[in-house]
Order: C-alpha cells, then structure tokens, then sequence
C-alpha cells in the first residue's frame, strides 16, 4: 500500500496521489474478499469481482484462477 501521506510531504503532484488513491482503495477491496467471482468490464482485458469490486487484469485472474484449481487439488503432480 502506498503511504499517501509520505507522498504528499515528498510533493508528489495532485494527480499522482489519486492514482495512488485508487490503487490503495482497490488492493483493500481485493483483499477483504473471501472467494472472487470475476466478470468483463467494458474496458479491454479488465475484470471487475461481483463481490467485492476490484478490478484486475486478465493475468491476475488466470493466476487467481489456477491458484483456485490447486487448492482443490486439480493441479498436476511434477513429482518425477
């Protein structure tokens, strides 16, 4: 998480703290969500979580995904 307050003493300009903002805002969103459930924005590779509103990029969900499937135990053994 960015420290906001840190930024504003180092004189970051106005527009890069909102950026800032907003990525602190969606890492809490996608943090405090026990189970994601992902669906298209209207904007190119961009998903949005129906349960907790975080949006994230598609290679995020393909990991977030395989992740889930391993967890499950659908993962292959490389064991050799």
């Amino acid at each position: 998480m960015f420290d906001i307050e840190k930024a504003k003493a180092k004189g970051i300009d106005g527009q890069s703290i909102a950026i800032m903002q907003s990525i602190n805002e969606n890492t809490a969103k996608r943090e405090s969500c026990n189970l994601h459930e992902f669906e298209k924005t209207d904007r190119i590779g961009k998903y949005r979580c129906k349960n907790c509103g975080c949006v994230e990029d598609g290679g995020f969900i393909l990991a977030y995904e395989q992740g889930l499937k391993h967890g499950k135990g659908g993962g292959s053994d490389n064991s050799n």
